[in-house]
């Protein structure tokens, strides 16, 4: 059997996180249906497929433009989707994946407007820009189930000012989280949410599951 190849490693850190979040998802369906948002070379994807998604009744839904990003730069992209398709396909799982090749906003938007039925788990992982990390957020919520939960990677990405030991304004980070600043609309939103770090295990309990869906911030 052929083994999947991966020029790049930046999943295997979230893996204890995520399996936690999976396996208590798990307990409530054993057909998880799963939205990547940025799949890169499937690395999380076949992780998924081997330990998460092994029925017929699971899916993966892959939405890539597999065109990169700045942090991609210097790096070859020409054959990202085939490398991504033979990756997956040296999973032996039952369950479906469908790839949605383009930019997150309209794929997301293709999504919602088709009435697709909603995800247990939403990864966000495509532009690292905060301003695309807040749309592919709002836009994914309305994706999500109640009590499922939405993951992002690199969620203080760039690095902070030396002098001030300020969060970038790209960062993620930036955009999700409200501020004093932030306007009556944007904060009502996200009293909507629930946050949680990469390494709580509050998020395990009942009470974390009694609002609508949570945010759940990995790596």
């Amino acid at each position: 059997m052929n083994t999947p190849s991966f020029t790049q490693d930046w999943f295997s850190r979230s893996i204890p996180s995520w399996s936690l979040i999976l396996n208590k998802l798990s307990e409530r369906t054993t057909h998880l249906r799963i939205l990547e948002v940025g799949v890169f070379e499937g690395r999380s994807t076949c992780w998924l497929l081997q330990n998460h998604c092994k029925t017929p009744e699971s899916s993966i839904v892959a939405i890539d433009s597999f065109q990169g990003g700045i942090e991609h730069q210097g790096m070859e992209l020409g054959t990202l989707r085939k490398r991504f398709e033979a990756n997956i396909a040296t999973v032996a799982s039952p369950a479906q994946v469908e790839i949605r090749e383009g930019f997150s906003l309209p794929q997301l938007a293709k999504l919602i407007a088709e009435g697709y039925q909603r995800f247990d788990f939403i990864s966000i992982d495509a532009s690292h820009q905060a301003p695309d990390v807040l749309r592919d957020a709002v836009l994914g919520f309305e994706l999500l189930k109640p009590g499922g939960v939405m993951a992002f990677d690199d969620y203080i990405f760039g690095r902070p000012c030396a002098r001030e030991r300020k969060i970038p304004s790209s960062s993620p980070r930036q955009r999700l989280m409200p501020s004093r600043r932030s306007s009556p609309k944007k904060s009502e939103l996200f009293r909507t949410f629930h946050f949680t770090n990469s390494t709580s295990k509050r998020t395990l309990g009942d009470e974390s599951y009694r609002i609508a869906s949570e945010f759940f911030f990995g790596a």
